[in-house]
């Protein structure tokens, strides 16, 4: 009777069903005339629903099995995705037969069982049986993708609604879980040892069965994988966690027990910690619990863990999700922990280990979303160890854990080892990881071998490369994938890059696949004798068309492709609710159709010509498309339900039969067309929407709500409101485009290339005479037609001289006339420069007046109009300086002044002061001093004048819209939107003064600006947004530093220091160094690699009291005094070199630099890009850094810089010592010359 009810009919023959199944496999792009993939499913889907296991059979023998060769596995496929869709007993019975009799397809079989569990209508303990027997068979095991799906399947159906857990250990599970059931899916007694040779990917499906069950078993065997005591490796230990999280919700007290212990556990590695962590959080803590866990991480030796925590708590503090409602308020009494604590006043490093959430929720519709985001940091490689996507949504009271995607990954800095690992040779910087591989040479090998055997340091290995990408649904594992190196032995090296591409993607393929979504049916009967139901059904189609792709090898190392593709997805719902007349064999009650369809179809030509560092796209438009279609149709039925209908009469009756709940004088109908003359493209969009309201339902639908509300206010359409829209893209009605063509080109200049342009071009800096380098990008497009072709060029370059002081960038812009109404051209020349200071070394004595009265003089240019000359301009001249709060500060430093203001307003002040502290106890620059530096040179004041002349509106032509809203609320346009308010008449002058306040994790970043005009009146604007720090450049140029560090700190290199008798790592430990003068290994890369050795010792000599050696490769460095009242010298391979100011000494092997030494006031600066090895030394102190590449790899007194200080502490043989001095002995290089340290 249910079917009956929504199909709107019932298909009676297997002739019909055959039918249907033929116009199902042939369904691809609907169309006016054409209802669709989606409906057409629908309906088979209820025709299909009450055959038996024998009528079933009869189908799939007689009309499947004798489809034309041509379109028989088409056929199965939908006959499939039906059956897997049905969900009743014998139709899963039914799939599963063809399973074990190896009638299917490992595609097909897999795709069927990763179903099951979304639309199996009653979980029984039988059906769990015959699920879980199916996986022993051989059809299955012998099939590890196939195996991987049916065993997740089989468990998500022991742990479905259907297990009655029991919540203590003296009583059994009941249901679907029961023991009996679960002995044919699942083993609670095993432990890590009795696996310890079986492949690992069997070993993880089961732990995320063990998730999937959630009993109270299950949780105890996967508490034997955590737990360090049982020895399992480390990839069991993150599943069986991640399984556990999944399990926490049906006993959390468990699962807290199990895990806490763990993440309290400080020498555990951070990732097994922080996993511990994530499920504590899922599982509903206490106030009390998390307190405890804040206190905690005040103290906490790991950095990742510390970085994750704080992340996690803010986020989630901050969340406006339904379900986190009572842990946000927990947190809310937990976060003023931290608030006195300097360290978590810092913003978000998205460097180290964090969880980041986007969440909304709409009160008035009771609906809403959160998408949540994790990283964990590896602790011994450059990769993070586990990336997480995890997508909830809330609709009527009801949270769906929809979607989660886990990528987790082990060794895999081995694999970029062998791809990019540096070499001599090497003609790229390590900091880019881009190299050319040669082979290196032999020089002074002898001697650091036996500084090697002295030592006998242990290689920091890599890890076997091993990567695993699981898959979640509705809160079930469903899938998982994993790799090894194996899949490099599908590589051929000896095959050409376009060979090996065509190994992978040069496929032909079409794939088809029908999903259902929702399936809801409840009939209950009434006392008026006949029953109510409500039927709630969504379907989705997929369809995907991969032409071959058409790779070939053009001149001059050209490749190019040709690639034809279509995709087309349809989602297809309808729901309804009334009365069954069962004695008028009709049915009454209201309802709604939905369809929405996105079509792309894809034909494009691309060109790589690496050598000319150029990309060529070519894309023939083939208009009209239709690319979108969304309807929404509420209606009311009196239906009859025949048993006899054909397909045909059964969609006419759910499509047109129904009457429309609105009248046609209700509606409004649109049909609007933009960007025709424009680009010769006409984007067309038509259709109706309901009259009443209209205006009100706009501005919520735009003002009112976020993104988020809106994707969800379209998908469910809580008033349903009638709706009809489409987007076509159609040829202009005059000079139609055809054809697209896009040329995108990179190229560095270097001072001595040609700088050839169609632009006018100055890359010189200012008044500087040096020719600097130059980056270019470049970008062409051609709107292409018959009549008209519409060009644009756009070209970007960026010059900066060889010591960073001195910054360039130009912006040019050229557009033909687009539209009918246009007879010029636009063009847009814009430059802007920034003049830095240079370190007065002089005032390196006291800190605090290394950057008083210096600034930054900073120039912008925009000329526009048909020309860049003698039309529209307008200019800004200015300096940044520091702020009069920042100047202040500063002279209280220099006069050692204590604080006297709120600590939050004296962050400089507090900083000076403590390295001033530092200073006194024999260290010039400690953390705070370095720190200090970079602060102090944050110039947050710009003052500046600007002019116009013969200004005409430049943005209301490229964004008009945007311009019209900035028009009047200026300061949410940000600093530019509010000069532009500024600008009245066509020639004027400004005087503008813009100060960028320190602001904390509770501010958002602005500035306070006051403009003044030419009349002399003020007009002040405070807390104007800033999108970037370009309003609060830095000056501070030492130790490889760069303003993108502002932006990532990815950017952000970290250093290593060595001052007196002591040392500070990578990652800010402290080490107190013994009193020897023998060799001491500051720093090496411990990877298998060896690639280079950093020693330094002390010397005796009051002037020089630190002696440097250094190993790139084979290649030693050597910078030391040779005698008391002698300077530094500077030894390669023993023979001493000369360099100067003046004249850098450049090293070089195989033709192309390995490093360069350069000098400036006593202090040496030898800088390896190829081996990323940076470090700058005056003889007694010493700072190095490394490039990323490196983390977790390196060894020595400057620890791993794995961005973590617990375990910092690891001697040669990676023995940890909670002694730094006796840490640093053990890095000391024995030799019958010198005196070691006693033990």
């Amino acid at each position: 009777l249910a079917a009956d009810q929504g199909a709107g009919g019932q298909l009676a023959s297997g002739p019909d069903i055959t039918m249907g199944l033929d116009r199902l496999r042939s369904a691809r792009v609907a169309n006016k005339t054409d209802h669709g993939g989606g409906l057409l499913f629908l309906v088979l889907y209820n025709a299909l629903m009450p055959f038996s296991y024998e009528e079933i059979n009869d189908i799939y023998r007689n009309h499947v099995l004798t489809a034309p060769d041509d379109i028989k596995q088409s056929v199965r496929h939908v006959f499939l995705d039906l059956l897997a869709a049905e969900g009743l007993n014998q139709h899963v019975s039914f799939g599963i037969h063809l399973i074990e009799n190896n009638e299917l397809t490992t595609q097909e079989a897999e795709r069927f069982y990763s179903k099951l569990h979304l639309n199996l209508k009653e979980v029984s303990p039988a059906m769990v049986r015959l699920v879980g027997d199916s996986c022993r068979t051989e059809a299955v095991k012998a099939h590890r993708d196939v195996w991987t799906t049916c065993k997740l399947a089989a468990s998500a159906l022991v742990g479905s609604k259907s297990c009655n857990h029991s919540h203590d250990d003296h009583h059994e599970d009941h249901g679907t879980c029961s023991p009996e059931v679960v002995s044919h899916v699942f083993n609670y007694s095993v432990t890590p040892h009795d696996v310890e040779h079986e492949p690992e990917y069997q070993t993880e499906v089961f732990i995320r069965a063990a998730g999937n069950i959630g009993t109270q078993k299950a949780m105890h065997y996967l508490e034997r994988f955590i737990l360090p005591k049982w020895h399992a490796n480390e990839h069991e230990r993150m599943a069986a966690l991640w399984a556990l999280k999944q399990a926490s919700r049906n006993h959390p007290e468990l699962a807290r027990s199990i895990v806490l212990p763990v993440f309290h556990n400080e020498s555990e590695p951070s990732e097994i910690r922080i996993a511990a962590f994530l499920v504590v959080v899922v599982s509903n803590p206490d106030l009390y619990i998390l307190r405890h866990i804040a206190q905690e991480v005040i103290t906490d030796p790991s950095d990742q863990v510390v970085a994750f925590v704080t992340s996690a708590f803010r986020s989630l503090a901050a969340s406006k999700y339904p379900c986190h409602r009572e842990i946000a308020q927990h947190l809310r009494y937990v976060l003023p922990m931290w608030e006195n604590i300097p360290k978590f006043m810092r913003p978000l490093d998205k460097a180290r280990s964090h969880l980041v959430l986007d969440s909304g929720y709409n009160a008035k519709y009771d609906f809403g979303g959160v998408t949540i985001m994790e990283m964990i940091r590896s602790h011994d490689s450059y990769f993070p160890r586990n990336l997480y996507i995890n997508m909830k949504d809330y609709v009527a009271g009801h949270s769906t854990d929809t979607l989660a995607l886990s990528f987790e990954s082990w060794g895999m800095d081995k694999l970029l080892n062998k791809l990019v690992g540096p070499q001599p040779g090497s003609t790229k910087s390590i900091w880019d990881f881009m190299g050319r591989r040669r082979f290196p040479r032999d020089a002074s090998a002898k001697e650091r071998k036996e500084i090697e055997d002295a030592l006998h340091i242990h290689d920091r290995e890599y890890d076997h490369a091993y990567a695993r990408l699981s898959l979640s649904a509705f809160g079930k594992a469903i899938d998982s994938w994993s790799f090894d190196e194996s899949i490099l032995a599908t590589i051929n090296p000896n095959d050409a890059p376009e060979q090996t591409a065509e190994k992978i993607f040069g496929q032909e393929v079409r794939k088809k696949a029908f999903y259902l979504t929702q399936d809801m049916t409840f009939l209950t009967p009434t006392e008026l004798g006949v029953p109510v139901f409500f039927d709630f059904k969504r379907a989705e189609f997929l369809y995907a068309n991969h032409q071959k792709i058409d790779i070939t090898h053009g001149d001059a190392a050209e490749i190019n492709l040709g690639i034809k593709r279509h995709y087309l997805y349809e989602i297809r719902a309808y729901q309804m609710i009334g009365i069954a007349l069962t004695f008028a064999k009709s049915s009454l009650g209201s309802g709604y159709n939905s369809r929405t369809i996105i079509s792309w179809p894809l034909d494009l030509k691309a060109t790589l010509a690496p050598l000319e560092g150029k990309l060529k796209l070519h894309r023939p438009l083939h208009l009209p498309w239709n690319a979108a279609n969304h309807n929404f149709r509420p209606f009311t039925f009196q239906t009859p339900y025949d048993r006899t209908t054909d397909i045909d009469s059964t969609v006419h009756a759910l499509v047109e039969e129904h009457k429309p709940l609105y009248r046609n004088d209700e509606l409004v109908e649109f049909d609007r067309h933009y960007f025709g003359d424009i680009f010769g493209v006409d984007t067309r969009m038509k259709g109706y929407l309901i009259k009443k309201g209209l205006h009100r339902g706009l501005n919520e639908f735009f003002n009112e709500m976020t993104w988020r509300d809106r994707f969800y206010y379209v998908l469910i359409n809580p008033h349903w409101h009638p709706r009809d829209f489409k987007i076509y893209f159609e040829p202009a009605a005059e000079n139609p485009t055809k054809e697209l063509d896009i040329e995108i080109a990179y190229k560095f200049l270097e001072h001595d290339d040609s700088r050839e342009s169609h632009f006018p071009v100055h890359d010189q800096i200012g008044a500087d005479p040096e020719v600097p380098s130059t980056h270019v990008l470049s970008v062409d497009v051609n709107f292409k037609g018959d009549t008209k072709e519409r060009k644009l060029s756009a070209e970007m370059r960026y010059s900066f001289n060889h010591d960073l002081f001195n910054h360039k960038v130009q912006f040019f812009y050229d557009r033909t006339p687009f539209t009918k109404d246009e007879h010029e051209h636009l063009k847009i020349c814009a430059a802007a420069e920034a003049h830095f200071p240079k370190p007065d070394w002089s005032r390196i004595g006291n800190l605090a007046t290394f950057y008083q009265g210096r600034q930054i003089d900073a120039k912008l240019d925009v000329h526009y109009g048909s020309s860049c000359e003698g039309q529209s301009s307008i200019t800004l001249n200015g300096h940044f300086s520091h702020t009069e709060h920042d100047e202040e500060q500063l002279a209280a430093v220099a006069a050692n002044k204590p604080i006297t203001q709120n600590l939050r307003k004296s962050g400089l002040h507090w900083l000076g002061l403590k390295c001033l502290k530092g200073r006194e106890h024999g260290i010039p620059f400690n953390y705070y001093c370095l720190k200090f530096l970079r602060h102090s040179s944050r110039f947050g004041k710009l003052t500046a004048d600007v002019e116009w002349k013969n200004y005409k509106p430049l943005l209301n032509k490229l964004l008009h819209y945007i311009s019209k809203y900035h028009h009047f609320t200026p300061e949410e346009g940000g600093f530019f939107s509010v000069i532009r308010s500024h600008f009245t008449g066509e020639n004027g002058k400004l005087h503008v003064v813009s100060r960028v306040p320190w602001w904390n994790l509770k501010d958002q970043p602005h500035t306070d600006m006051v403009i003044t005009t030419e009349d002399g009146h003020h007009y002040s604007h405070w807390n104007v947004p800033i999108f970037s720090h370009m309003l609060e450049p830095r000056a501070y140029s030492s130790l490889g530093y760069s303003n993108f560090g502002e932006y990532n700190a990815l950017y952000r290199h970290h250093v290593c220091d060595l001052q007196g008798n002591g040392l500070r790592t990578f990652d800010g430990s402290v080490v107190e160094l013994p009193d020897t003068d023998c060799w001491k290994v500051v720093t090496r890369d411990c990877s298998p690699n060896h690639r280079f050795l950093l020693l330094a010792r002390a010397t005796g000599n009051p002037s020089f009291a630190k002696a440097l050696k250094l190993f790139i490769h084979k290649t030693k460095v050597e910078i030391l005094s040779v005698a008391e009242d002698s300077g530094l010298i500077l030894r390669v391979d023993g023979s001493k070199v000369e360099a100067t100011p003046e004249r850098p000494y450049s090293h070089t092997d195989h033709d192309v630099e390995l490093f360069e030494v350069k000098t400036h006031d006593k202090w040496y600066e030898v800088v390896s890009k190829p081996y990323g090895i940076y470090l700058t030394f005056n003889g007694n102190l010493l700072f190095v850094q490394t490039a990323p590449f490196y983390r977790g790899k390196l060894c020595g007194l400057c620890g791993d810089y794995n961005l973590d200080r617990n375990h910092d502490l690891s001697g040669p043989d990676g023995h940890q010592y909670n002694s730094t001095l006796e840490f640093a002995k053990s890095y000391v290089v024995p030799s019958p010359d010198c005196h070691p340290p006693a033990h």
